[in-house]
């Protein structure tokens, strides 16, 4: 606390307050109703009626209560923007009114004979919350015509901000995303904010993250994207293990020979509600790329498609669609609504960046590179909710990016209505742009080159993975909690911890890669961060403390999530099957049906069948060589009784 309290900057904290401002103010106000109001009335659904709530509880979300309404709507003389001060106008005297000046309203409820009292007032939450986002809808048409944009200047959002000047403090403030881990920091040499730039640009995307321009003290310009409401923690170390694989990726020959990494990104987690990623530049998603290379034609069938897909298959709850559709008619479902567009669409696009054919060759190599290293990371670290919005496309260089690890460790898999059940994309867009070449010859070598320089560094990347057991973020708490699992956990926990050890433990790297790389240098400096660098930016006795939302106990209890995680990542690099690893996490799906017909189809559709030519059928569950896993995971990314399964925002189609 000492250290804490010594650290400590007034400046720095403003400048975490000025960040979170920029976040829109209705998604501050819905994140408050889901996270916290909601949570709160849940816990009256426990005890009997006339006993005493849990006390914690309260006062985590008479808390987080205070907190909105400070940040929402503050008292006079505070320094708003004009877009957050008409909200606060709009909305303020109805917001207080139902909770309280300071919140005291939601502090009175005590026992569970309060909870008609709370329900009614979680009811006038969403409405006002409704009104939030029919204000905001109006503000966009009225702002720019159409569906227009939310306002571009930063003043009228954050006024602290915009009005910087480093010269008026006697503080300095780094530039964030100076800290990699691999080597001793040398902060005397880094960047610092000099002002900010006036734009500011709000993306389309579920978290409406801003991008935001810093001009640095060494007169350089850097893009970053502020994303409020999500706890950013597991995106940076996402980050930090690929960037621990991609050193391991280095040591590796043939993969040093290839240039074969995957582009990463800063990633600053600043509390559990807000943090800085660094904007990747000379990129563009991967869904305007398909979209702008259609024809005008080619995009009406597309829509009309997908829409009719949409319609016909997703009507209904999904295990209903997947005991009605055989293997046969999916597949030529799925084939139908594929045809829809060429498989060249990305061969286009890129063409268009060529001056020679030889161009096209080389960025052709490039991409298929940067794809195989992609692939098999993301596949390790379970990262799923690969739409073709979080995936980029660098313009310059062709590689791809991937961005948004919101679902890591197979949580696509395992929470998910409409469960991912493909390790990555490799879509006909994809493999289509690979062509005269087969994917089976220009990514699978290289693929099996990536999987075999991380298999036998098993050790080292399984220590890393420690720190989503020993600090779990908010999220993964949210997910154990999700799952249900909280009382059984007591009876697993022990075979999770035996089998977490086990996979970091000396003796596991060598039985998996042949010797044991113990932990380098590169690996302790990355754990090192994950405790420090640039997440220290936040204010010190607050950054993460909404996490006491859980006390000890429950904690423990909930451990067994990362834990069974981290235990799934062993099996992977110990070669497991991926069809038979994924039907094991559809198992823990809660909403997965039990009977065993269902399970039969489902198994039918993940591993397949040896009469159907499936290669993944007849292959071991566990044991696998490294070329045989390839196999398998290629085989099953492109399975069109499996891709025609997906929800159709993935677009499996392209």
């Amino acid at each position: 606390v000492r250290v804490r309290r010594a650290v400590r900057s007034p400046l720095r904290e403003r400048f975490i307050e000025e960040l979170a401002a920029l976040h829109s103010p209705w998604l501050i106000f819905q994140d408050w109703l889901s996270n916290d109001l909601s949570s709160f009335a849940r816990a009256f659904r426990g005890p009997s009626r006339g006993a005493e709530v849990n006390l914690h509880a309260r006062d985590v979300c008479v808390r987080a209560t205070r907190q909105m309404l400070a940040r929402l709507f503050p008292r006079h003389g505070a320094l708003q923007g004009d877009f957050v001060g008409r909200f606060a106008k709009q909305f303020g005297g109805d917001a207080r009114k139902l909770l309280g000046a300071d919140g005291e309203k939601v502090a009175v409820f005590k026992r569970a004979a309060d909870a008609a009292a709370l329900n009614k007032m979680l009811e006038g939450a969403r409405k006002l919350h409704a009104s939030m986002r029919e204000w905001a809808t109006t503000t966009k048409k009225n702002k720019g015509g159409g569906g227009g944009a939310l306002p571009g200047t930063l003043k009228e959002w954050s006024p602290w901000l915009a009005q910087f000047q480093a010269a008026n403090f006697a503080e300095e403030l780094e530039v964030p995303g100076q800290y990699t881990g691999f080597s001793c920091p040398a902060p005397e040499h880094h960047a610092r904010i000099a002002s900010f730039g006036d734009a500011v640009r709000t993306f389309s995307s579920l978290r409406q993250p801003k991008k935001i321009t810093v001009l640095c003290s060494d007169e350089s310009e850097r893009n970053f994207l502020v994303k409020g409401g999500e706890d950013l923690r597991n995106d940076h170390r996402i980050i930090q293990v690929l960037e621990v694989m991609n050193a391991t990726l280095r040591r590796d020959p043939a993969c040093r020979q290839r240039a074969m990494f995957v582009s990463t990104y800063p990633v600053v987690p600043m509390t559990t509600r807000v943090g800085i990623l660094g904007f990747v530049e000379h990129t563009e998603v991967m869904r305007d790329v398909l979209r702008g290379a259609m024809t005008d034609a080619e995009s009406n069938s597309y829509k009309a498609v997908h829409a009719d897909y949409a319609k016909k298959h997703f009507g209904r709850a999904w295990t209903a669609e997947m005991k009605k559709w055989p293997r046969a008619q999916a597949v030529a479902e799925f084939e139908r609504a594929s045809s829809a567009v060429p498989p060249t669409l990305l061969r286009r696009a890129i063409l268009r960046l060529c001056a020679t054919p030889d161009a096209l060759v080389l960025l052709r190599n490039r991409f298929a590179l940067s794809m195989a290293a992609l692939s098999i990371c993301h596949y390790l670290l379970g990262i799923g909710d690969r739409h073709l919005s979080n995936s980029l496309l660098d313009m310059q260089t062709c590689r791809i990016v991937g961005i948004d690890f919101g679902h890591s460790f197979s949580s696509a898999t395992l929470l998910l209505p409409v469960p991912e059940m493909v390790p990555f994309r490799l879509t006909r867009q994809f493999v289509g742009f690979l062509e005269p070449l087969s994917s089976s010859g220009v990514l699978t070598g290289n693929m099996v080159r990536v999987l075999r320089a991380l298999r036998a560094s098993a050790g080292e990347l399984l220590t890393i993975m420690g720190v989503f057991v020993n600090e779990p973020t908010l999220d993964w708490q949210s997910f154990a909690m999700k799952q249900g699992h909280v009382m059984a956990a007591k009876k697993g926990l022990a075979a999770a911890a035996d089998a977490a050890a086990a996979a970091a433990s000396p003796a596991s790297a060598s039985s998996v890669g042949g010797r044991s790389r113990g932990t380098s240098q590169g690996a302790a400096g990355t754990n090192a961060s994950s405790l420090g660098g640039d997440s220290a930016l936040g204010p010190p006795d607050d950054l993460f403390e909404e996490e006491t939302s859980l006390d000890v106990t429950a904690k423990s209890e909930l451990q067994w999530y990362p834990l069974a995680r981290i235990a799934a990542a062993r099996r992977k690099l110990c070669g497991a099957n991926p069809a038979r690893l994924c039907m094991e996490e559809l198992a823990e799906n809660k909403q997965m049906p039990k009977d065993a017909s269902f399970t039969k189809i489902l198994e039918d559709v993940v591993v397949g069948t040896e009469s159907s030519g499936n290669e993944r059928a007849g292959l071991a569950d566990d044991g696998l060589s490294v070329e045989d896993q390839v196999t398998c995971l290629v085989e099953l990314a492109q399975d069109s009784n499996v891709l025609g399964r997906t929800w159709p925002g993935w677009e499996a189609f392209l």
